[in-house]
């Protein structure tokens, strides 16, 4: 959590893994969440990503991109990282999706 909320990156997505929800991790979880919650808009869709298909996870991907646009817009200072996104959302192929990702690296890196 300190490193997010250091870096303060445009989105986070977490991937419910087996055992994150027990009784012993609840109260780690829940503060966790509390603490995102003051910096980010949370969204939750909950679905087993093995029984979807390659359309469906890419779509579902792109409508989460969809959903950060706004948050990124107001946290980014870098203007052209947002037309990345929205280059990325609009042509939704591969080259423009391998610039995005060496952008957030680079970013990530910095």
């Amino acid at each position: 959590m300190r490193l997010i909320e250091e870096i303060l990156p445009p989105f986070i997505l977490m991937e419910n893994v087996p055992g994150i929800k027990t009784d012993f991790n609840n109260a780690i979880l829940s503060e966790f969440l509390q603490r995102l919650k003051a910096k980010f808009s949370l969204g939750v869709a909950r679905y087993n990503i093995q029984e979807l298909s390659d359309d469906e996870n890419r779509n579902n991907a792109i409508n989460d991109l969809k959903m950060a646009v706004p948050k990124l817009k107001l946290i980014s200072k870098d203007d052209s990282l947002v037309e990345d996104v929205e280059k990325f959302i609009q042509l939704k192929n591969k080259e423009q999706f391998n610039i995005l990702v060496n952008r957030l690296r680079k970013d990530l890196y910095k």
